[in-house]
């Protein structure tokens, strides 16, 4: 399960997903920092992002259903960031943390992708045999 690049993946996803929580201000007003915690419904989609790719990471044996669980994720991310710009942007400024948010969704597309290959590597294999 480790040796696998998409496992390697969803693993660094998670990792960055809960620094951006925790670390990472997205908004900026008047010298003072917002983080995504401030934002209750943000955080309840960034943390229902890191269980469904802590989920995705040991659903290895299915490759369809860890792709419809990265997927749904990088949709909650999706959903995060069109949710911060629309309802709690107002006059503040973007912060760091914002656009960190492009790097989970870049590894949860990159896992996606890698898994794909398998999957064409599996078909191939088996019309092989």
């Amino acid at each position: 399960m480790i040796q696998r690049v998409q496992s390697i993946l969803l693993l660094f996803s998670i990792v960055s997903i809960v620094i951006i929580m925790l670390k990472m201000p997205i908004y900026y007003y008047e010298n003072t920092e917002y983080l995504i915690t401030n934002y209750k419904l943000l955080q309840y989609l960034l943390f229902a992002a890191t269980i469904l790719s802590a989920y995705a990471l040991f659903q290895y044996k299915n490759l369809n259903r860890q792709r419809m669980i990265i997927s749904f994720a990088r949709l909650l991310i999706t959903v995060v960031l069109v949710l911060s710009i629309f309802l709690y942007k107002e006059e503040k400024e973007l912060g760091f943390g914002f656009f960190s948010l492009i790097i989970p969704f870049i590894f949860l597309l990159s896992a996606n992708f890698f898994i794909k290959k398998d999957q064409n590597l599996i078909k191939s294999a088996d019309r092989i045999r």
